[in-house]
């Protein structure tokens, strides 16, 4: 009993030092699309007796990539037209195609990725989870002067992200601690499946000292990644505008009032005009 037992698990140990193995399975936990490609590996070792080596790619259970030794690689749906196919790996000629080399990486490439090396004798599996951030295309943050309808004056703040993945969460915070009461928030997807995101707050003007930074707050869900816009907002309006500050319409009415004499100049110099005449039909 105890040899069969002992040639048993020797039996399991041959094996499992047969099989395929992934040892390393790199995928980023996050990549930002900046101009840089993504690079996703599957590091595998293979026994001597190991034949037959097909090596699979799949992004949330959906294949995308296949390739099997000595023939070119083949992508699949989101990977179509999107890799170099040129890239190599180092290990020889079991190994040069194991990685994808995506050179123009997008939003909808998120998700889980599956690496499955089969040989005729194994089987190994390995996942794991990528965000893909596409950082906004304007991110802005400005003041609009205004009072409730009770007369209060009050600081608005907007804030907006365009063309963003994922939904951005924006917050406005005002560096002296005063706290921003948020009136309005508006999310949406467009066409190319990014997010425009705004979000409108507000504060009273007299808790405010003058000038009050305020800064719009970016952050991407499953991510670390962050960015900030500022702006700064004073604690009283300004109610005497300047020249430049006037739109068009307004300045040339300024104008006009300016270049025109008054009515009672008007009457002045229409009296001592016809006195002027009276004394001419006098002489003659």
């Amino acid at each position: 009993m105890d040899r069969i037992l002992t040639t048993f698990f020797a039996f399991l140990l041959v094996a499992a030092a047969a099989a395929v193995r992934i040892s390393e399975l790199r995928v980023p936990a996050t990549h930002v699309v900046d101009g840089d490609p993504l690079l996703l590996d599957c590091v595998y070792d293979l026994a001597p007796e190991e034949t037959k080596l097909v090596v699979k790619w799949l992004l949330n259970e959906q294949a995308i990539y296949q390739w099997i030794p000595g023939s070119r690689p083949y992508p699949l749906n989101v990977m179509r037209n999107r890799l170099d196919e040129k890239f190599l790996t180092a290990g020889g000629p079991q190994a040069e195609h194991r990685a994808l080399m995506v050179v123009s990486p997008t939003w909808n490439m998120t998700g889980e990725y599956t690496c499955i090396v089969d040989t005729f004798q194994s089987r190994a599996i390995k996942s794991a989870m990528l965000q893909i951030v596409v950082p906004p295309a304007a991110l802005t943050v400005r003041e609009k002067k205004e009072a409730e309808s009770s007369g209060e004056e009050e600081v608005e703040v907007t804030c907006e992200a365009d063309d963003a993945y994922p939904e951005p969460q924006l917050s406005l915070q005002f560096r002296n601690g005063e706290t921003i009461r948020r009136i309005f928030g508006n999310v949406k997807r467009n066409d190319e499946g990014l997010y425009d995101v705004s979000v409108v707050g507000k504060v009273s003007r007299a808790k405010l000292s003058s000038p009050t930074p305020v800064d719009c707050v970016m952050t991407m869900p499953g991510s670390d990644y962050t960015m900030t816009r500022s702006t700064v907002v004073l604690a009283s309006l300004t109610t005497t505008p300047g020249f430049d500050d006037l739109g068009g319409e307004f300045r040339e009415e300024n104008y006009d009032d300016r270049s025109f004499p008054s009515s009672s100049t008007s009457l002045k110099m229409y009296n001592v005009l016809m006195a002027f005449i009276c004394c001419l039909c006098l002489l003659f």
